[in-house]
């Protein structure tokens, strides 16, 4: 009787240890899903534990947490984080002794400016236009009733890990932020972004 309560206890763990078990990539896309969902719960400090560490080295943490609560929570711009939609990342790569994964994801955000006086004057044409200056025509959506722009934004970013296997972090590839992710990339990575 107790050899087979032993033999039970062990399939089950077995079997719990199987289905537990994530692939690499699995783990990306789980761990940059934690990420976006502190973004929206506007939990910044927290979110920033999934940023690359070396990327506060540049751009320091106190001050990229200052930038994000006065952009989010700027009470005359909402903006609401509403979905992200991750592609399945690459194969996991190792260079200079990490791992790499690039993968894409669309964002879906809202955004309403609440300017005393200004939304009723607000040329909804024009912030349109400007919007779909960064974000791409088409990705700019206005919504007449709610007064609000949805903005779809396609992005790609690179999961690093030191073990290839968890705890991963996250750096986006930005155009405009070239010159830091040169100091922050292997060159051969920088060549794919």
């Amino acid at each position: 009787m107790e050899n087979k309560v032993i033999k039970a206890l062990f399939l089950f763990l077995s079997f719990t240890a199987i289905t537990w078990a994530q692939s690499p990539k699995e783990t990306i896309k789980s761990d940059f899903t934690k990420y976006w969902e502190l973004l929206k719960e506007t939990e910044f400090d927290k979110a920033l534990d999934y940023v690359l560490p070396e990327f506060f080295e540049i751009v320091p943490r106190d001050q990229m947490l200052t930038m994000l609560e006065q952009t989010l929570k700027d009470p005359q711009v909402e903006i609401r984080f509403k979905e992200a939609r991750v592609q399945d990342p690459q194969d996991v790569e190792e260079v200079e002794g990490r791992f790499y994964a690039l993968f894409s994801y669309t964002s879906v955000m809202s955004m309403r400016l609440n300017v005393e006086g200004e939304a009723n004057t607000m040329n909804p044409e024009a912030t349109k236009a400007a919007l779909e200056q960064s974000f791409g025509s088409g990705n700019v959506v206005y919504d007449e009733k709610d007064k609000s722009f949805q903005i779809t934004s396609d992005k790609k970013v690179w999961a690093i890990s030191e073990n290839g296997k968890d705890t991963w972090k996250f750096l986006a590839i930005e155009q405009q932020q070239r010159p830091i992710l040169e100091k922050l990339l292997p060159k051969s990575l920088l060549e794919k972004s």
